[in-house]
């Protein structure tokens, strides 16, 4: 019975699918850091991808790879018990590369947020 039991869930644990991390869309607590304090966030992100593309421009195929990220910093000021300010200032990059030559490339400030926070 318990080598059935171990062997079970052995199987199991290598039954499992393949998952990818990442940063919740959106998530805040109902409190507030109050008046005089300060909070700051700071998260981060790399990604890489490679891919081998069909190309009937060129007759054949094409190697792609592509690597970017972000950086992401959130400074929540406390003007009242029960009122903060928060700004978001995320920095984002990428670059591809087709068969080793640069195709593409950006980096720069994104969208600046401001919020106000407002506890009832």
């Amino acid at each position: 019975m318990k080598r059935s039991l171990a062997v079970s869930a052995l199987l199991m644990l290598f039954a499992v699918q393949t998952s990818f991390a990442a940063h919740p869309l959106v998530t805040d607590d109902a409190g507030t850091v109050g008046a005089g304090k300060v909070q700051l966030e700071v998260s981060g992100e790399v990604t890489r991808d490679k891919a081998r593309v069909h190309s009937e421009d060129l007759g054949g195929h094409i190697t792609e790879k592509t690597r970017g990220g972000a950086l992401g910093a959130t400074v929540t000021v406390g003007v009242h018990d029960r009122v903060d300010v928060v700004v978001g200032i995320p920095y984002q990059w990428y670059s591809v590369r087709e068969d080793g030559e640069r195709t593409g490339r950006a980096e720069g400030l994104s969208d600046i947020s401001v919020d106000l926070k407002w506890r009832f």
